[in-house]
């Protein structure tokens, strides 16, 4: 994970620190982002049964993190990379 960067599908950040941030503070409204990514986010019942979405206002949701949380969140994703399969030749690139 904390290896593979740059991160997003078109590269545009070069940190866990940013992807984080982004997520925090900087999503930005669009049209073609999922409701369930808006506050809203949810369904309409009626009594128990969902009878669509939720679109709520329409912003998008942030995570709203403290300085705390996101350093806590980097160490926990950088414990995913692992190291060893890495190094080992066994998984390295036929193709080199």
């Amino acid at each position: 994970m904390a290896v593979s960067a740059p991160y997003m599908h078109d590269g545009r950040f070069n940190t866990l620190e940013e992807v984080i941030e982004h997520y925090n503070s900087g999503v930005k409204k669009h049209p073609n982002i999922d409701y369930r990514l808006t506050n809203g986010g949810g369904f309409f019942f009626e009594g128990d049964v969902p009878v669509g979405p939720d679109f709520g206002s329409g912003e998008p949701r942030k995570l709203n993190l403290t300085d705390l949380q996101k350093r806590a969140l980097i160490a926990f994703l950088e414990t995913l990379t692992d190291y060893e399969l890495i190094r080992d030749p066994k998984f390295s690139d036929p193709f080199r």
